[in-house]
């Protein structure tokens, strides 16, 4: 999660400089500084995007570190009488994964498609 979390902290400095450079300077009449704003706007979405990523691919190494743990020490019988759908669980985890790898091959193209198809496809219910 920690690169998530940095990528919102560069998200909020953007934020910032651009608000700074509203307050400063007059972004109404001046086109320059006007587009400034808008480049540091830009940027701190595409900053928000990149935290998303980061999430998503934080909360699925945890749970699939944490579903080996725990097949380790329960053995597969154990671990269906807790997660009796845990079969299920490991193929759309798989699937997941396979997601992500296709993204980091597309790194200008589809790679946010691939990460909204990730969200959308319930890698939350974790």
């Amino acid at each position: 999660m920690t690169s998530a979390i940095f990528e919102l902290r560069y998200a909020g400095q953007e934020i910032v400089d651009a608000l700074t450079l509203a307050l400063e300077r007059d972004v109404a009449d001046n086109s320059l500084h006007r587009e400034i704003v808008r480049r540091y706007f830009d940027d701190a979405f595409e900053d928000c995007v990149k935290a998303k990523h980061d999430a998503i691919d934080a909360v699925l190494d945890f749970v699939t570190i944490r579903f080996h743990k725990i097949e380790t020490e329960l053995g597969l019988e154990g671990v269906t009488k807790y997660f009796p759908d845990l079969i299920e669980q490991t193929s759309k985890i798989a699937g997941i994964q396979d997601l992500i790898a296709e993204s980091r091959g597309d790194r200008h193209g589809s790679r946010d498609d691939l990460y909204d198809q990730i969200e959308r496809s319930g890698v939350m219910i974790f």
